[in-house]
């Protein structure tokens, strides 16, 4: 699969379970006072902004 132009998210691209392990990861993190940071890749699913919402 090929995410260019990195303008939309791509179908059958993006995994779910990536996307809820970082969010039970950042949960956890919040939880635990401690500060992190999440970086996301437009290949993860297409367009890295979307995939954040």
């Amino acid at each position: 699969m090929n995410p260019n132009p990195f303008d939309k998210l791509v179908e059958g691209m993006l995994q779910t379970r990536m996307v809820k392990d970082t969010a039970d990861l950042m949960q956890k993190a919040v939880e635990d006072c401690i500060e992190s940071n999440i970086l996301i890749n437009n290949r993860a699913g297409g367009k890295a902004p979307f995939i954040s919402h």
